[in-house]
């Protein structure tokens, strides 16, 4: 029976071969990593318009692609394939790169060309898409061995609402939500249930707020939980 591979899983391997190969055993030289990584830009560009120059060497093949200098760039040219000069797939990518040709073909396009922080913005999207997954790993105490204390399961899930969770035993100790929230960077905490914790960047401070009049303060045991220091505890009270 074959496999069956969906798009994302695709986009997984190609990140794999195009980033750090040696993970899987694969394009095991440069000049096999550069040959692809051309190939793949070539089908890009005949689907998407522009005109592929080539992949060009590095200053040396020494600790490949683990750093700038033994990096491989790729030369990619506007052409009439092009749906738009300012429009295009690849547009988000090093902005300054077109300047002189959108200037020399379609001067009224210049003021269009998406900007450093629109690129920045449009790539965040395009990575998200690539953790569109729960990323999962086990957290062990740093103070402890594996034995002493069991582990926790971190779950990373993206998205405009980022979250976080560990859990042990299929049970969440602790959640937490991302996002921002009128207007300000937030966080809304929960040990599993509804959200106890609300937490905003706000009054150049941190605004921490119980969800609800029936989440309360009391004081917290004096121990290692508090760092010696007297501390507050919010916990649910009784309806």
């Amino acid at each position: 029976m074959p496999k069956q591979i969906t798009p994302a899983e695709l986009a997984e391997m190609v990140t794999c071969l195009l980033v750090k190969p040696e993970l899987i055993g694969e394009l095991d030289s440069a000049a096999k990593h550069q040959s692809f990584m051309d190939d793949i830009a070539v089908v890009v560009a005949n689907y998407c318009g522009g005109r592929i120059n080539g992949v060009g060497q590095t200053e040396t093949t020494e600790n490949y692609l683990k750093h700038e200098a033994n990096t491989p760039l790729l030369s990619v040219s506007p052409d009439d394939s092009l749906p738009s000069l300012t429009r295009n797939v690849w547009a988000w990518f090093d902005p300054e790169g077109w300047i002189d040709d959108v200037e020399e073909l379609e001067p009224e396009a210049v003021s269009s060309l998406p900007d450093n922080d629109a690129c920045i913005a449009m790539r965040r999207q395009f990575q998200s898409l690539l953790v569109a997954e729960p990323f999962i790993l086990l957290l062990h105490d740093w103070l402890y061995t594996q034995e002493e204390c069991a582990g926790y399961t971190f779950t990373f899930t993206s998205g405009n609402q980022p979250a976080i969770e560990l859990s042990r035993d299929g049970e969440t100790a602790l959640g937490l939500l991302i996002e921002i929230n009128n207007g300000v960077p937030a966080l809304h905490i929960d040990t599993g249930g509804d959200t106890l914790l609300h937490i905003h960047a706000a009054h150049n401070g941190l605004v921490l707020s119980p969800d609800s009049r029936h989440m309360q303060y009391s004081k917290s045991p004096v121990d290692l939980f508090s760092y010696g220091h007297e501390a507050l505890l919010l916990t649910a009270c009784e309806r």
